[in-house]
């Protein structure tokens, strides 16, 4: 069975496949292994419904037989929600066609949670930057001007997350949070009891997905069919939970006393060396400028900034991988090889190789005497010749000198 939904909109039956995937794997079973009896009826159960995709109709335009005027009243409500196994957003357009409210199926978007479980409120943050950036990817996706966005989450601890400062929380909340914040306005969060959560249909099983054209997943919830004076009311969102407050307020009152009191430290003390050098690698190695603000909070060392740094360039580590190669000097090239001015072979080099195979055994004096011969009557005689200490070259030597 192939199953193409870019837009999701059968994500409400298909979630519920990734979470048996996900939860088969998470099983350990091996591909050719049977899976468990619940899994197996997880899986009857699912498969059942597969045949009801074909009663599913949309249609190309989001609302038919409406006039050109209403899409200036065009919202667009994105709800979230999540469960222990997954989150989902789906998102609606709501218009006022001749004052009676009509919506229609945008997109939605379902994701299965890690598998590292984490807890409900994680999930329903998640949910909400998934929400988030469905609702950024319909705007920029869509030439239709959109008047007002509301983001609907049945979480009140999402919602005080929202309206708090993210750097009090920990990093996986205040970065989420952030996120959130970075697409959306906090005035856009709306709160909805969880009974009239459309994204509920997309994270839980309940009686089973519908594939009714009537029903709610393809028109939105009943509530945005009234007058927003009966929509549900804004709550009051809850205390954040405790556990995902950075540890900040101890090291604000360490800090506060060590700024009270300062130790003061021997410059040339070894003790102070050790000191410096235990800051540095808790730093990771860091440079003079860190390693002086970090000991500025508690200590006082006359003369810092030259001890740091002396300090520092004592460290083994720093020294071993921060050190840069040094390119060697090439040494002056001989006279005769830089002399201006002179014919080419002026200054000749003589030696014979090896590589060829000749009829005759090794070179002796008499044919060193007949190549140079030959070389002089081509190039010129030069001014001076090199060679090596061979002995062929020492008797050819020996006798062009006595025949001088």
């Amino acid at each position: 069975m192939n199953l193409f939904d870019p837009l999701g909109i059968v994500a409400c039956f298909t979630i519920h496949g990734k979470i048996l995937i996900q939860s088969v794997w998470r099983s350990g079973v091996q591909w050719d292994d049977p899976i468990c009896d619940e899994e197996y009826g997880m899986w009857q159960r699912w498969i059942r419904l597969a045949p009801n995709l074909d009663k599913v109709k949309i249609p190309r335009c989001y609302f038919q037989g409406y006039r050109p005027s209403s899409y200036e009243s065009l919202q667009l409500h994105v709800f979230v929600d999540a469960i222990e196994l997954a989150y989902c957003a789906v998102a609606y357009f709501r218009i006022l066609d001749d004052d009676i409210p009509r919506c229609a199926l945008v997109a939605a978007k379902t994701k299965v949670t890690p598998l590292r479980p984490q807890s409900i409120p994680r999930n329903e943050l998640c949910s909400a930057v998934l929400g988030s950036r469905l609702m950024k990817s319909i705007v920029e996706y869509h030439s239709l001007k959109i008047c007002r966005k509301f983001l609907w989450t049945d979480s009140l601890t999402v919602m005080a997350w929202l309206r708090a400062d993210p750097r009090k929380y920990r990093q996986f909340v205040g970065f989420r949070v952030a996120e959130i914040l970075s697409l959306t306005a906090v005035d856009d969060w709306y709160w909805v009891p969880s009974n009239l959560n459309i994204a509920d249909q997309g994270t839980k099983w309940g009686d089973g997905p519908s594939f009714e054209p009537d029903r709610l997943w393809y028109n939105g919830p009943e509530f945005l069919l009234l007058p927003s004076e009966e929509w549900p009311k804004r709550k009051q969102p809850s205390e954040a939970p405790a556990d995902e407050l950075r540890t900040v307020y101890v090291h604000r009152l360490k800090t506060e006393y060590c700024r009270t009191y300062i130790i003061i430290v021997p410059k040339d003390h070894p003790a102070t060396n050790l000191l410096i050098l235990r800051y540095h690698q808790k730093y990771g190695h860091a440079n003079t400028e860190t390693v002086l603000n970090e000991l500025k909070q508690q200590y006082y060392i006359p003369r810092m900034r030259a001890t740091v740094k002396k300090a520092i360039k004592s460290c083994m580590w720093c020294r071993v991988y921060r050190a840069k190669p040094c390119t060697p000097k090439m040494a002056p090239l001989p006279q005769p090889r830089v002399k201006p001015y002179v014919r080419p072979f002026t200054f000749t080099g003589l030696d014979y190789f090896g590589p060829l195979l000749v009829k005759r055994g090794r070179c002796n004096e008499k044919s060193c005497k007949m190549a140079i011969r030959r070389f002089i009557a081509k190039h010129g005689p030069p001014q001076e010749l090199y060679c090596d200490n061979g002995t062929n070259f020492r008797g050819a030597s020996r006798e062009l000198a006595e025949e001088a």
